[in-house]
């Protein structure tokens, strides 16, 4: 039977933090009493039945690395150790191999501003650490020195994020391909492109994310971006967007403590203020069955100005060539 010796380090299960490292301070097997000391010095007697569930760990996972393909055992309590060191610290984005992961820190942080996006482009991905910019550009790159289409896969749960990151890179594939054709006739029409992409994306969210009970602004649909490109100079000489409704229950149903799409309640508020809208008729989103079922009405969200995000949706028709008739 296996022996965890004194001074190894382990894993062992914790209700709060699913698992935590420890070191070993008495030789015991899976399934006997043992004693071991976690790493700020707390000192835990195991019992038999605790131990049964504790496995060896390499102590290079401590060290926390920018890469999980680095570690000489890669497993499900290292990774989730390596995430959560580097969350704490607010490193977010950790790659394992060309894969990047990231975890929703649920506030701004200063890693998105120009400096940092220069510093992506000057030196390159392969020099600086993970992020989405890191994988944008060797999208790009590849495309320009293998003459092949690229593709990216944004993915994750409800609130991880998935939407901002397709945001963070276009805008990077938008400003790498301006740089590189700054002189260039076509540049400006590559930015244009690149812009209405990124304008649709107010219009999408109001007709296809709605409020959940874990995440304010979830979307309810699936996309497609293809940005077409010129693989030769790096220029954006085309685009589309396929967009996929997941839940059309929800036009006529919400969960308690849920919305419909936001659009609804953008148009209700914007009637309230706007004489232009006068002509509907439309009441406040709480007269309407379609938009108040939660026992307790969420048709105001904390931290959202319907009026606002409703601006922002007759911008981006505007911006991509819907008309007011």
């Amino acid at each position: 039977m296996a022996q965890f010796p004194v001074g190894s380090y382990i894993w062992i299960p914790d209700e709060d933090e699913v698992v935590i490292a420890a070191k070993v301070e008495s030789t015991f097997s899976p399934g006997t009493a043992g004693k071991v000391s976690t790493l700020d010095g707390k000192s835990i007697n195991l019992k038999a039945g605790e131990t049964k569930e504790v496995k060896a760990m390499n102590p290079q996972c401590l060290e926390g690395v920018d890469d999980m393909v680095n570690f000489k055992e890669l497993d499900e309590f290292s990774i989730l150790n390596n995430l959560r060191s580097r969350y704490y610290d607010d490193i977010i984005y950790t790659n394992i191999g060309k894969i990047l992961t990231s975890v929703n820190p649920f506030k701004m942080l200063p890693i998105y501003d120009p400096m940092v996006m220069d510093e992506y482009i000057e030196k390159g991905s392969s020099r600086m650490p993970p992020h989405v910019y890191g994988v944008s550009d060797d999208a790009f790159n590849a495309m320009i020195d293998f003459k092949a289409n690229q593709s990216c896969i944004v993915s994750g749960e409800s609130g991880a994020g998935k939407t901002e990151a397709t945001k963070v890179f276009l805008s990077y594939i938008s400003e790498k391909s301006k740089r590189m054709n700054s002189t260039s006739s076509s540049a400006g029409a590559g930015v244009e492109i690149q812009q209405k992409i990124l304008e649709t994306n107010p219009l999408l969210e109001a007709f296809g994310n709605a409020k959940t009970t874990r995440n304010d602004n979830s979307s309810r649909f699936g996309k497609w971006i293809k940005v077409q490109m010129d693989n030769t100079k790096g220029t954006i000489v085309g685009g589309s967007l396929t967009s996929y409704l997941l839940e059309k229950s929800r036009l006529v149903y919400q969960a308690e403590e849920e919305r419909n799409y936001h659009i609804f309640y953008q148009i209700c508020a914007a009637a309230e203020s706007d004489p232009e809208f006068e002509e509907y008729g439309l009441a406040e989103a709480t007269q309407y069955y379609y938009l108040n079922q939660s026992s307790e009405p969420c048709t105001v969200v904390e931290g959202m100005d319907d009026i606002a995000e409703f601006n922002s949706t007759w911008n981006a028709m505007d911006a991509i060539g819907i008309t007011p008739e």
